[in-house]
């Protein structure tokens, strides 16, 4: 996997577990969150997120892109040309996220814009 797609990844639970609109968002829950839309066990998932896995399938790729509330129409290709080598993360045009979670029988919801 590439390490490129490592540290998006990363970064994205990061700035979704600080939302202020999610007050007590765990990694650990994101985490369980992406795992279970790429159809992996979390530390299949985990094991993704530290680069030991070279490179996961496009349906992993879109689990992720659903999971990290990314863009519906193109966040896959996001990860996918992050993990094929052919993006630079800060090349990416980061767009409006709807931020709406429902884990463990807990709902977080909110509104990000990033530039």
């Amino acid at each position: 996997m590439s390490t490129q797609l490592a540290i998006f990844l990363n970064n994205r639970i990061d700035e979704l577990i600080n939302l202020p609109e999610n007050p007590g968002l765990t990694r650990a829950q994101i985490i369980k969150s992406m795992a279970s839309a790429a159809g992996i066990s979390v530390d299949t998932c985990r094991q993704i997120l530290n680069s030991r896995i070279k490179r996961p399938p496009n349906n992993r790729l879109e689990g992720f892109a659903v999971a990290l509330n990314m863009d519906p129409s193109d966040g896959h290709l996001i990860l996918k040309a992050l993990a094929d080598n052919t993006t630079d993360p800060g090349d990416i045009s980061h767009k409006d996220f709807i931020i709406h979670y429902s884990i463990d029988g807990i709902t977080f919801a909110g509104y990000e814009t990033r530039q």
